[in-house]
């Protein structure tokens, strides 16, 4: 028969069935929020499976029943251990140890004992003898003789339990506040099951006296019981109480990778004493020194070549502030922009402080560029206001000499009587003015840029500008043989005609 009665051990398993199903259902029902990983997915199914079947062999009072349920429970216990290691590597942020290829290796045993259990009849390596034993009309307990396989496999599941239970130690010490509250619950978690089955083994070994005649009644029951299925009555009850509490299992920090790791910057989080707690791959790149030898360090040992970070980091921790850092990064020069900023807890209290580097390579390269090329230009200026100083004042020498002779030959040829040849003259010195003044004008340049330039403002006359102006390009009016004329308005609206033709018309 299947189920032969019932007794306070079933209900109590059925407990635990109940909160692994609702464990389950918390992250069926809201995806969204709870995203279990599948490596906890596989260890909850894994677990339930095993306990459905223990509840079912503790309810028979059949031997081939009993151990047909056996059979099954070894579905959920050869998953179990395996699982559980996987998603500890994960949540311990040592994923990257799991290759496809280990994962194939630990997935091995697991389908192995699964294939033994089953045909434990023809080679006897998992039980070698099975028997009833009627302690009570309600409870009527298996006593089993393993084989030498059941103990490797317990050596090796219990390797991994070991292994599993360090990663999570050591994210205990080295987490900040917001992780340590759920490692500590899923070192419960751990624990309870594998506490009882220690005692299981213990009773199996011998180390606990066990013998049908001297143990009938009392609390000699209990030791022929398997108590690594009660224990997950604990872990249930502590999975729910720290999903509910401390957000185990909650996307954002279960999937903390999914954010952090996925930035581009690096993160550096620092708790109150400034010890590094968390960091990304990224600031992991940038430090170019491994994971495991930068976590529970001090800041001030791993950022030891980053003397004005470090200032900043003592001087002012509890101020946002920003810096610009050039770095040496697997042979290539680098800059990065440095924020640090302070973490508060719920009770605003500093928790620690965040520290992002965010490459801004491209952009410093390009302002050194800008600034290399404003160099170049404030030179190349200056080069220019020299030249034009030097040049305006090799030139003014010659200008002048030109100058003084034209109005010599002026008065001369006026004491001689050569009228014709002194209005050409007087073009002469007109236009030695004008060069002069232009030269004048170029050294006014240098003054502006130089930022010496004074501004006159002084009244003239627009006629005599422009008879000037007529004088000045009537040599080459005549050379074209162009036309000039034009008029000039008087204030009072009268026009004063003034017309110059210069050659022929055309």
């Amino acid at each position: 028969m299947l189920i032969g009665t019932l007794n306070p051990f079933v209900l109590i398993l059925l407990v635990a069935v109940g909160l692994c199903l609702a464990l389950l259902w918390t992250a069926l029902a809201n995806p969204q929020r709870y995203r279990l990983p599948l490596a906890l997915t596989l260890f909850l199914i894994g677990i339930t499976i095993w306990l459905l079947a223990y509840t079912w062999e503790m309810g028979s009072l059949d031997i081939n029943t009993k151990v047909l349920a056996s059979k099954v429970q070894y579905l959920g216990i050869a998953i179990a251990p395996t699982s559980w290691l996987i998603y500890t590597l994960n949540y311990a942020r040592v994923g990257r140890w799991l290759t496809p290829l280990r994962r194939g290796l630990l997935c091995i045993e697991p389908l192995l004992v699964s294939l033994l259990v089953w045909t434990n009849e023809k080679h006897h390596l998992i039980w070698q003898q099975i028997e009833l034993v009627n302690l009570s009309p309600n409870f009527s307990p298996l006593r089993i003789t393993y084989g030498r396989l059941f103990y490797i496999h317990a050596i090796y599941s219990y390797g991994l339990m070991v292994w599993a239970t360090s990663l999570l130690i050591l994210a205990l010490l080295r987490s900040p506040n917001l992780y340590r509250k759920q490692v500590a619950t899923l070192l419960v978690c751990a624990g309870a099951p594998w506490i009882g089955n220690i005692v299981y083994l213990a009773r199996q070994t011998g180390l606990l006296p066990m013998t049908e005649e001297a143990y009938s009644f009392g609390s000699s029951i209990f030791l022929w019981l398997d108590w690594t299925p009660f224990g997950f009555v604990v872990t249930g009850i502590a999975a729910l109480w720290g999903r509910w509490r401390f957000q185990l299992w909650d996307i954002v920090p279960i999937a903390r990778d999914a954010v952090i790791e996925g930035m581009a910057d690096g993160v550096l989080i620092l708790d109150s004493q400034n010890r590094i707690v968390d960091l990304n791959s990224a600031a992991q790149k940038i430090l170019g020194l491994p994971i495991s030898k930068m976590m529970g360090q001090p800041a001030e040992k791993i950022l030891s070549t980053y003397p004005l970070l470090m200032e900043l980091l003592v001087r002012s921790p509890n101020q946002y502030r920003l810096i610009a850092q050039e770095q040496l990064v697997n042979g290539d020069n680098y800059w990065f922009e440095i924020s640090l900023s302070p973490l508060y807890s719920k009770h605003q209290q500093i928790m620690g402080q965040m520290m992002i580097w965010r490459d801004v390579t491209v952009q410093k390269t390009a302002e050194l560029a800008l600034g290399r090329a404003r160099d170049r230009a404030e030179a190349a200026s200056q080069a220019k206001s020299r030249f034009l100083a030097n040049m305006s004042h090799e030139l003014r020498t010659p200008l002048t000499a030109i100058i003084g002779y034209s109005e010599f030959l002026q008065e001369e040829c006026q004491t001689k009587g050569y009228g014709d040849v002194i209005e050409d003259l007087e073009t002469i010195r007109a236009e030695g003015n004008n060069l002069l003044s232009l030269i004048n004008n170029l050294l006014d340049f240098s003054k502006v840029e130089a930022g010496k330039f004074s501004l006159y403002v002084e009244p003239f006359e627009i006629s005599a500008l422009l008879k000037e102006l007529v004088r000045t390009v009537e040599p080459l009016m005549q050379k074209k043989g162009t036309n000039l004329s034009f008029n000039l308005i008087s204030l009072s609206a009268s026009y004063i005609p003034i017309a110059r033709s210069c050659g022929r018309c055309c």
